[in-house]
């Protein structure tokens, strides 16, 4: 009892005959602004949100149907609900309830302890909540981004960029290696990936343009840029991927036609020397004939 009185979870002893709680401890109070003996004299819709008041009847009935005193697995349950408070707030809160029975077998009280959960669940809601506008904007990016495992190579994450750039669904993309991602045409060798991802753990990143390959065949020019990282304690690679084939074709244009453009001017310049000295003994010509 000293253990119940001095901590911050309420400990409680419900009677499944009288349907009331026969015992509170006093942190009950703080937690929710009525003394243990106004939560004694309550009916147990006065305790809980009319939902989880349905739920704990539901669980009750099947929990007392199935329960067995030789068997300890049916003894315990764990249940969360939605509880007022005395100055209009709603908590929710986390209880681990353990059935007392008589000496012929048959449960006659339900002990519990409860803990107020509300701040646990806000921070996670909220996580949740940033996790999904992580993932918003990490599937709205153009580029494609890979995490790979550092040790092998497998891709353990994907964006919906990566998976738009390449044509596979991401489920089908998850199962594919860096060989199914690439032409595998000198120089981008899929030993050349591996010294890429070598140099990106040694010195923690890594650059370099790559011939990659799509889910129908299109062989297409990329930027990528590794990043190392930690999960935990797994290294992982972080790799973006930006198509650059309009780019690299439209380099490959501009220097056909300077290409062109030399030529061309080569040339203009020998059929310039060719006039020049066809002038020039054209006059040599003219001063013989004197």
């Amino acid at each position: 009892r000293m253990l119940a009185e001095s901590g911050s979870d309420v400990l409680w002893l419900y009677d499944l005959r009288q349907k009331r709680f026969v015992y509170v401890s006093p942190s009950a109070e703080a937690m929710r602004g009525y003394t243990p003996d106004e939560i004694m004299r309550h009916e147990l819709s006065l305790e809980l949100t009319p939902k989880s008041q349905a739920e704990v009847t539901t669980l009750l009935e099947e929990w007392l149907k199935y329960f067995d005193p030789g068997n300890p697995a049916t003894r315990t349950r764990h249940f969360e609900a939605s509880q007022p408070c005395r100055d209009g707030r709603t908590i929710q809160t986390e209880s681990v309830m353990t059935l007392v029975a008589d000496a012929e077998g048959r449960p006659t009280l339900v002990q519990g302890i409860t803990r107020d959960i509300t701040e646990r669940r806000r921070m996670e809601a909220a996580l949740a909540e940033s996790e999904s506008r992580f993932r918003s904007i990490y599937d709205t990016i153009n580029d494609g981004i890979f995490v790979h495992e550092a040790e092998n190579g497998r891709i353990v994450d994907i964006n919906a960029g990566a998976c738009r750039m390449y044509g596979y669904e991401r489920e089908r993309m998850l199962q594919l290696g860096i060989a199914d991602l690439s032409a595998n045409e000198p120089p981008c060798l899929v030993e050349r990936a591996r010294e890429h991802v070598r140099i990106a753990r040694e010195r923690g990143w890594d650059a370099f343009e790559w011939l990659a390959l799509d889910s129908r065949g299109r062989r297409f020019w990329v930027a990528v840029n590794l990043k190392t990282f930690e999960v935990g304690d797994q290294p992982r690679v972080l790799a973006v991927v930006r198509d650059i084939d309009d780019r690299r074709q439209a380099e490959e244009a501009l220097k056909a036609a300077l290409e062109e453009s030399r030529a061309l001017n080569h040339q203009l310049s020998e059929a310039h020397t060719q006039l020049l000295q066809s002038e020039k003994l054209a006059a040599i010509g003219q001063l013989a004939a004197g």
